[in-house]
């Protein structure tokens, strides 16, 4: 097993390295080569489902079906494409509204400060999106 792991670490640093114009890849390393490609594939239909950049349009394909990415405000249950709610650092998600009303809390309530989910803060830099501009001022 270990000689088989390391056999495999040495084809993928070799399928890393530049290949001169014309010369042929092993087939080990043209399947790390598509292995590492499909990897980064992955993680970019991943990535942008999260963000909520991704909508499917064939519910038959599997990877068009993951990409497609709805979350539930926490606090008002409500569902929504991923790119309208904000991810806390615990990874709860709040629409706009109840993102708000939490920071305004916060403000009144000298207990609520900062504002916080599961016991961790919420950067205002990554809620303010979500703030009138005199909102983020007054905060």
């Amino acid at each position: 097993m270990a000689h088989g792991l390391l056999h495999s670490k040495n084809a993928m640093a070799s399928a890393h390295k530049r290949k001169e114009p014309g010369e042929a890849l092993t087939d080990e390393e043209l399947a790390w080569n598509i292995f590492n490609q499909e990897t980064a594939d992955r993680r970019m239909a991943e990535s942008l489902a999260e963000e909520g950049n991704v909508v499917a349009e064939d519910d038959d394909d599997p990877m068009i079906a993951a990409q497609t990415y709805t979350a539930t405000c926490v606090a008002c249950s409500d569902s929504l494409a991923a790119n309208r709610l904000a991810r806390a650092p615990c990874e709860h998600t709040y629409c706009g509204k109840c993102l708000t009303q939490l920071f305004q809390h916060a403000m009144t309530d000298e207990f609520l400060f900062p504002p916080r989910c599961c016991r961790q803060a919420l950067p205002l830099e990554e809620a303010a999106a979500f703030f009138e501009p005199n909102f983020v001022r007054k905060f």
